[in-house]
């Protein structure tokens, strides 16, 4: 009998290593990334991961990773199904061995305190989960000094973004390896919308949903058209980590500077949410050299503990794409320090439209009628607008001034 059970758990192994695992079979529950001060954990950043597959799974040859290093696991690693993971570091496995299963990986990533994209890649090499998590999660004064770790509220919600995350209530700053202090249910019967549309090059465009899709309706083709003789794309692939962006191939190129409108329907989120069928998107390729942008507005001196904003207008008739776009000020013109993009990623200025860069969109929605919240983006930085006096510059990558406000 001892014998058969020794098989058996060897036939387990091997069957969890050769399944082909899908997205969110294993999920990131929990993730500590700011350790310091200790609240009652060990001073060292983890990952927590559970199994919600309903199978043992192999996690042999997976890896963490933040886009700039990735942890590997590099021995044989079963968890069971309903059952969590802590990784981190060699350094600390013997500190967090006392709240739960431990595993250590080979070069476990240095996290940032906000705004990291933690994925977890299979043996295969596809994205299974992906957090990235916001110190905004935070709403309390004390717990945002660190020491506390952001949890999952609803493990069977995986694919939401945001809205199913919290900052810990546990009295040790977090619960790694066992069911998250703040655990409960939550409901998403929202539809996907699209946020913004853009061209990558002449023949690819980007649509960018406000939450992860469904697979299987966010690569059918044919639930997309654009105008202007494009029509339907060849094809559509949803785009790794969150499943959110959608890149439509093009049999008929498209023309830079010209707008186009996309056309969608038939679209679902992870959850089944239908979209009603959408038509008149703007979309289109942006100039390579943006011209014409000029500031329209600047809010330097915030009532109370509020945020600056610079909006901008675009008055040329040229697409433009705010990732090109830099703010600074004439003081520090020359320092990296003082110098910042408009944009992370490609989002685009239409001719005729405005765009409001700030580092807190919460507080100006709440402070001000904002007609158009599509067009007020969060900047991870301003540069230094004193209250007496400065001066504002909105910069090409080159180095070219396009305005300059005192």
């Amino acid at each position: 009998m001892k014998k058969l059970l020794c098989l058996l758990t060897v036939l387990l192994v091997i069957s969890s290593m050769s399944i082909c695992q899908s997205r969110y079979d294993i999920i990131i529950t929990e993730v500590l990334a700011d350790p310091s001060p200790s609240i009652g954990l060990p001073e060292a950043e983890f990952v927590e991961l559970k199994n919600i597959s309903g199978h043992p799974v192999n996690l042999k040859n997976w890896y963490i990773t933040d886009g700039n290093s990735k942890g590997i696991i590099r021995e044989d690693c079963i968890i069971e199904s309903d059952s969590f993971l802590i990784i981190c570091s060699a350094a600390y496995v013997r500190q967090f061995e006392t709240f739960g299963r431990v595993r250590s990986v080979s070069g476990f990533p240095s996290l940032d305190n906000s705004g990291d994209q933690i994925r977890l890649i299979s043996l295969q090499g596809r994205t299974i989960h992906a957090v990235e998590y916001q110190s905004k999660w935070i709403d309390d004064p004390v717990k945002s000094q660190g020491g506390w770790s952001y949890e999952m509220i609803d493990t069977n919600k995986p694919c939401t973004l945001s809205g199913n995350w919290q900052v810990s209530n546990s009295f040790n700053g977090g619960t790694p390896g066992r069911e998250n202090s703040i655990a409960g249910t939550t409901l998403d019967e929202i539809p996907p919308r699209v946020v913004h549309s853009y061209a990558a090059d002449s023949l690819h465009i980007a649509v960018v949903f406000n939450k992860p899709l469904d697979s299987i309706a966010a690569i059918n083709a044919a639930s997309y058209s654009i105008s202007n003789g494009i029509d339907k794309p060849i094809s559509a692939e949803a785009i790794a980590p969150f499943f959110n962006l959608v890149l439509l191939k093009l049999k008929t190129p498209v023309i830079r500077n010209n707008v186009y409108l996309l056309n969608h329907s038939g679209i679902a989120d992870c959850y089944g949410n239908k979209a009603a069928s959408v038509y008149g998107i703007r979309t289109g390729w942006p100039d390579r050299n943006p011209d014409n942008v000029v500031i329209n507005e600047i809010l330097f001196n915030p009532r109370g503990d509020g945020a600056d904003y610079i909006e901008l207008f675009n008055r040329g008739k040229s697409i433009i794409n705010a990732s090109d776009l830099y703010v600074s000020n004439s003081a520090n013109a020359g320092s990296s320090t003082q110098i910042y993009k408009c944009a992370e990623s490609s989002l685009i200025i239409f001719p005729g439209d405005y765009f409001t860069i700030t580092e807190d969109t919460a507080w100006v929605s709440k402070n001000y009628r904002v007609k158009n919240a599509q067009a007020l983006h969060k900047i991870n930085k301003l540069p230094s607008l004193p209250d007496d006096n400065g001066e504002v510059l909105i910069l090409t990558g080159n180095g070219k001034t396009l305005d300059a406000f005192q």
